[in-house]
């Protein structure tokens, strides 16, 4: 019971990876959405690694700035529109390995 928050909030994401409309790179924004309130400390501490992998791919190009230097686009649709679809499968395979770590010891 006690990673269940996760386990529900990472299974929705997997659900939005797989039911939701367009590209892996449309779906995994939409799959933030539901694991994007997690914090480190709420994953057993064998599985920080591969979050903060997930997290580091989502977010590799960094938000975008407008011509004052503002936020124009946060870094996890930023990156999304930068990278290819194939890297897009890559994040979605392991935000799915995640799942299954989860579900299966957890």
């Amino acid at each position: 019971m006690k990673y269940e928050y996760v386990k529900n909030r990472v299974a929705g994401a997997v659900f939005e990876l797989c039911t939701g409309a367009g590209d892996v790179r449309s779906r995994l924004l939409s799959a933030h959405t539901e694991i994007s309130m997690l914090v480190e400390n709420q994953f057993p501490n064998e599985l920080l690694g591969l979050w903060h992998e997930i997290h580091r791919m989502l977010t590799k190009h960094g938000a975008a700035l407008d011509f004052e230097g503002k936020i124009s686009e946060g870094a996890v649709s930023n990156t999304l529109r930068k990278i290819k679809n194939s890297t897009g499968v890559k994040i979605a395979k392991k935000l799915y390995e995640l799942h299954k770590q989860l579900q299966s010891h957890h």
